[in-house]
This record gives structure tokens, C-alpha cells and sequence, in this order.
């Protein structure tokens, strides 16, 4: 799925994606910059 949060504010962020048949590979991170978008990917495994 493709998800969007508005008005985060500037930083780094630890992302976590959630389900009962799949765990994410890996931690994910983001910095996002002040006025500025940012994304990233998780990648679930079995």
C-alpha cells in the first residue's frame, strides 16, 4: 500500500510497518527536511 502523512515535521523517523503473516526486513528510517517530502520503502517477508 502507499500511505501520506502531512505536516511531519523536520527530523529522523524509525518506521514501522505491522502484520500478522509478514515482519519488515530490516529497520526503516527517514529524514525528512524542513518544507521538504520524503518516502521510503519496507520490504515484508515471510
Amino acid at each position: 500500500g502507499k500511505f501520506t502523512i502531512k505536516d511531519v515535521p523536520a527530523g529522523t523517523y524509525e518506521i514501522t510497518a505491522w502484520s500478522e503473516k509478514l515482519k519488515p526486513e530490516g529497520k526503516s528510517t527517514v529524514t525528512v527536511a524542513d518544507g521538504q517530502s520524503a518516502s521510503v520503502n519496507i520490504k515484508l517477508v515471510k
